[in-house]
């Protein structure tokens, strides 16, 4: 994965799963999972790709600052302060307390 000058994203390696094929759009973070990435846009929002059998590619809305992608889920930190997580909660790791 690469950032590349017009923020947009470049990620290579196995795409079975559509991991490494981002949408269009400019990001100011992303965060690789284990078949699936999620990125902060630069306009606030999160997008994620790939594999979504636990969820873990089905963002949230709202706008975010920041977030990490975990194998099987993803959590991040919205504009407000608060946390918010999807995807696999089988160890309570999208539970935030």
């Amino acid at each position: 994965m690469r950032g590349q000058p017009d923020a947009t994203v470049e990620c290579w390696g196995d795409d079975a799963y559509g991991q490494s094929s981002p949408p269009a759009g400019s990001f100011a973070t992303v965060s690789a999972g284990y078949h699936h990435t999620c990125g902060v846009k630069t306009n606030g929002t999160v997008a994620c790709w790939g594999r979504n059998h636990y969820g873990q590619a089905s963002s949230p809305a709202g706008t975010f600052a920041t977030l990490g992608a975990g194998d099987y889920h993803a959590c991040g930190i919205r504009t407000d302060g608060t946390v918010a997580c999807w995807g696999s909660d089988a160890y309570g790791q999208a539970s935030p307390p």
